[in-house]
């Protein structure tokens, strides 16, 4: 995980918004500075390439998107929490939400990132499914110093974004 974002810190790409061009199928020139970084936060969380670009565009997408956040359904359901932990040049976050993961309904947490608030990109994701584990966390590794605000989406009742979270 370091690598890939060690890697992206290392792009100076303008920053632009990320289109549906930026995809696996675009040529590298096309690749915004936010898609490489939604893209190396997908790979670190262990998805292949082509997946993790496909679920850095879908939650960028679902990010600008949005109409309306934190609004329907239960809040105590829905609002992500953050744990951070260990010392040195980064902490380990842990972002876990009390939501049922039911595949019956279905009634689940499809995606959880992490957008960094200074440059909106997406520092890590994660695409769920109905079947995976209750409570759904995700972990990842980020730069002390930097303030995140976890974000969720869920099946049902759409956007949900956390709190600012100052890693320090």
């Amino acid at each position: 995980m370091l690598a890939c974002l060690a890697l992206t810190c290392a792009l100076r790409v303008a920053p632009a918004a990320m289109h549906m061009s930026a995809l696996p199928d675009a040529p590298p020139s096309c690749l915004t500075r936010r898609a490489a970084l939604a893209a190396a936060a997908a790979l670190a969380s262990g998805a292949s390439p082509a997946h993790a670009s496909l679920v850095a565009a879908k939650v960028t997408q679902l990010d600008k998107a949005a109409e309306t956040r934190n609004s329907v359904g239960a809040p105590e359901k829905h609002l992500p929490s953050l744990l951070a932990e260990g010392g040195g040049k980064e902490a380990k976050l842990t972002m876990t939400v009390p939501h049922v993961m039911d595949p019956e309904k279905p009634h689940f947490i499809e995606y959880m990132w992490l957008k960094d608030v200074g440059t909106d990109a997406v520092l890590a994701v994660k695409a769920l499914k109905a079947s995976d584990p209750s409570p759904p966390t995700l972990v990842a590794s980020v730069a002390k110093g930097k303030t995140v605000v976890p974000m969720l989406y869920c099946n049902l009742h759409g956007l949900w974004e956390g709190k600012p979270f100052a890693v320090a």
